[in-house]
């Protein structure tokens, strides 16, 4: 009897041990394990919203997003290069997709759209410029832990080219017509902003154009047509560098669809009446409205920036630059192929044959957009009421000829160097930007 249990003994102390090394061992298996499921995991929902993402923004030329996400001290030294300084959560109830990570995204649906998030990780966020996918949280796997899968973005990185092909679109804004080449156009859908605004490609470093696209530079062009012997031009007012920053980040800006209009009668004599010491009164890119005119140059410039609330749109407005202007008239050439491109003919032309002279204007102003005169959806840049600029030389400059002027000698290029402080010919144009 002892003996039997001496051995039963030995037995059980066997198997202890043998319990013991086989968990261990199992333990030591299973981390590897776990790490290589949660890599998976994480590059199949990486790849499927890419996939859903890239999909829903070519419907709606807009991102599936919700609440802005500030909590990115993670992602420093691993943020794409063409990366903006926005970035949203991705609202995943837009998209027709099931995913192994995010699940505090409900936690922020319920919380709302106005809440702080900032204590909230397991969610997957999206740059707005570059559509660079992020997961705060991060995933733990080959030594080191892992917010993005950088392969995946690597062309565009390798590139660092300026996002012209991928206008922004601010807040209240949504997508209306043409493509980034070619008159893309957004249109205002809140309450008090219906205006209608035209993108506007262009870079400043040419090095910066993926291979295969045309994409003019933006510039400031004096030769026989855009001046008569100009000289010391500048321009007027701080923000024509603003756009210029603005071009060098997004490649691009917005130029306003139609001429500044108001509501109301089209009557010139009415119109005279109205300037900027209105007050409440903000300028209109919309067809069918009066033309802003009989407006001083520095009136102009404070409407336009009245125009858009910065807080709600993310997006400053302005009076157009004569580098915003030239840009534009070598953007409309390059892009349109029934435009006559002789020398003494650029720009003088609109899609009717005619810019909004005298031949074709009866020497009258009309609304805004009245003539189909549009190329690349922006209208009147030729003719119908001058339009003043920030550019300055020996006085204020402003662009493009009015409906008294004759076609043979007036191109919308043309600068006129006139000491005017305001009159029933001369208008103005917003461009908008970040």
């Amino acid at each position: 009897m002892r003996s039997e249990k001496g051995v039963t003994l030995i037995a059980l102390t066997i198997t202890i041990v043998v319990l013991i090394i086989l968990s261990f061992t199992l333990v030591v298996n299973i981390e590897p394990y776990k790490e290589r499921k949660a890599k998976t995991n994480f590059e199949l929902d990486m790849q499927r919203l890419k996939e859903e993402i890239s999909q829903y923004y070519a419907r709606t030329k807009n991102l599936p997003i919700i609440n802005r996400y500030t909590n990115l001290s993670m992602l420093e030294g691993i943020r794409n290069l063409n990366d903006n300084d926005n970035y949203y959560v991705i609202d995943i109830n837009q998209l027709d997709v099931k995913l192994y990570n995010g699940i505090d995204y409900k936690t922020i649906v319920t919380r709302g759209q106005e809440a702080d998030i900032s204590d909230l990780v397991d969610v997957y966020i999206i740059n707005e410029q570059s559509h660079t996918i992020y997961y705060p949280k991060g995933i733990t796997y080959g030594g080191g832990t892992h917010y993005r899968i950088p392969e995946v973005y690597s062309e565009m990185a390798d590139i660092q080219v300026v996002p012209y092909f991928n206008p922004y679109i601010p807040t209240g804004f949504v997508h209306k017509e043409g493509e980034w080449n070619n008159g893309f156009t957004i249109k205002g859908v809140t309450q008090n902003v219906n205006d209608e605004f035209v993108w506007v490609p262009c870079v400043l470093d040419q090095s910066k154009v993926k291979e295969g696209d045309t994409v003019v530079t933006y510039q400031r062009i004096m030769s026989e047509k855009y001046a008569t012997n100009l000289t010391n031009m500048t321009d007027g007012d701080s923000s024509a560098n603003e756009i210029k920053e603005s071009v060098r980040k997004y490649g691009g800006f917005y130029i306003a669809k139609y001429e500044a209009g108001l509501n109301g009668t089209v009557d010139n004599n009415s119109l005279q009446t109205v300037t900027a010491t209105d007050g409440q009164v903000k300028p209109l890119s919309q067809a069918g409205k009066g033309v802003w005119n009989n407006i001083t140059r520095a009136d102009a410039i404070t409407v336009s920036k009245a125009m858009i609330n910065q807080e709600a749109t993310n997006v400053k407005s302005t009076l157009i630059s004569g580098e915003a202007w030239d840009t534009t008239l070598q953007w409309i050439v390059n892009a349109s192929d029934n435009r006559n491109k002789e020398p003494n003919k650029d720009y003088d032309i609109n899609s009717s044959g005619k810019g909004w002279y005298n031949d074709v204007s009866s020497n009258a102003l009309h609304v805004t957009g009245y003539l189909n005169s549009k190329v690349n959806n922006i209208y009147d840049m030729a003719g119908n009421v001058w339009e003043w600029t920030t550019e300055n030389s020996n006085n204020y400059i402003h662009r493009g000829g009015c409906y008294v002027d004759p076609l043979t000698y007036i191109y919308v290029a043309f600068r006129n160097d006139n000491n005017y402080g305001k009159g029933i010919h001369v208008g103005f144009r917003v461009v908008m930007y970040k």
